[in-house]
């Protein structure tokens, strides 16, 4: 199982991508690497990037002992300096690669309260081998998705 986040500043046009790894008692916790691009990227870059931080996932990593301090690792790391501003003006798309699906979930934008999931309204699955055309349609519809 592979899975990522990538967000949409809107005011910023920039995308920030980074994976997520899963904790060995449940949940999942944001890790390396966090990368910037501009929302001028190509569909097709777009979608070989998301491919590429997908595979640094990881399972079964030990749960924090510090919440806080892997927060403040998640803004140092991709360059943000509060939590507001993970949640100002952005739209969020969670994504997961699992056995031969790949699935886009739009999030909706809580502000302080963070992201919340409505799956399964707010979901697009797809085999995995589908074509980066196929996949960045479905990005796209997915952001469209998100409030």
């Amino acid at each position: 199982m592979e899975r990522a986040s990538i967000f949409l500043f809107v005011a910023k046009r920039k995308y920030l991508i980074h994976s997520i790894s899963t904790l060995s008692m449940g949940g999942g916790i944001a890790t390396p690497p966090y990368v910037w691009f501009d929302t001028d990227i190509t569909d097709k870059k777009l979608i070989e990037e998301l491919l590429h931080v997908l595979s640094y996932s990881k399972t079964g990593l030990p749960r924090p002992n510090d919440w806080d301090a892997s927060n403040k690792e998640l803004l140092q790391s991709a360059g943000l300096k509060r939590n507001k501003d993970l949640y100002t003006n952005s739209l969020l798309v969670n994504v997961l690669k699992k056995d031969d699906t790949i699935e886009f979930s739009s999030m909706v934008n809580l502000g302080r309260r963070g992201f919340m999931n409505k799956v399964p309204e707010y979901k697009i699955t797809l085999p995995a081998n589908s074509d980066l055309k196929v996949l960045s349609e479905a990005l796209k519809k997915a952001f469209e998705k998100c409030e």
